[in-house]
């Protein structure tokens, strides 16, 4: 399955195409996206971590250092 998407506001535009989702490995996991979009386009000064609520396990953990926008793709298991 793939598809497009596409952020507007203001003057801003940015379009991801052919999007292709994620192959999960785990029997309980489900595909996800983080769309980042910095409006001004210079990239972000921070990053996101997203971690297991219990085992504090990192799952996913990143920035957009330039441009303005990315995506990332991630697999987490259901209930997790």
């Amino acid at each position: 399955m793939s598809a497009n998407l596409c952020v507007s506001r203001n003057t801003t535009h940015c379009e991801l195409t052919n999007i292709v989702k994620p192959t999960c490995s785990g029997v309980n996991d489900l595909p996800h996206f983080i769309v980042k979009i910095s409006v001004e386009g210079y990239g972000w000064d921070v990053s996101y971590t997203i971690t297991e609520e219990v085992s504090n396990a990192i799952n996913s953990k990143s920035t957009l250092t330039k441009g303005q926008y990315g995506l990332d793709e991630l697999c987490l298991e259901v209930g997790k």
